[in-house]
């Protein structure tokens, strides 16, 4: 992505896996008020767009649920299948807090 101001964001899809596809645009989109500070509603205006491609079946509720469930989902294929099999584990170690926190941060943001 190219901001406004000329700087180019690049997004690493490697962790993207078969599960359910909310869980990557929940990935995705997790930081993006970080990332665009100066889009006010950024992330809001973003997964409305997303969803209004899958008709009935985007509904706000499920990807709220997503938000829960993606990072969770993906702490525990980092501690079951990535990290395991990973040479130099300690370059991603840190992905299994990382997701628990964004986990706890959108239970507490849907509370």
């Amino acid at each position: 992505m190219q901001t406004e101001d000329d700087r180019l964001l690049f997004t690493d899809w490697s962790d993207a896996a078969c599960a359910h596809p909310f869980f990557d645009v929940a990935f995705f989109l997790a930081e993006i008020s970080a990332d665009l500070p100066d889009v006010p509603g950024a992330k809001d205006r973003l997964v409305q767009a997303y969803l209004s491609e899958w008709g009935e079946l985007g509904s706000t509720e499920a990807y709220a649920a997503a938000e829960i469930i993606a990072p969770l989902y993906t702490a525990l294929r980092y501690h079951h299948d990535i990290l395991p099999r990973m040479e130099i584990a300690w370059e991603m170690e840190n992905m299994l807090n990382y997701n628990l926190r964004l986990m706890l941060k959108a239970c507490a943001e849907q509370a």
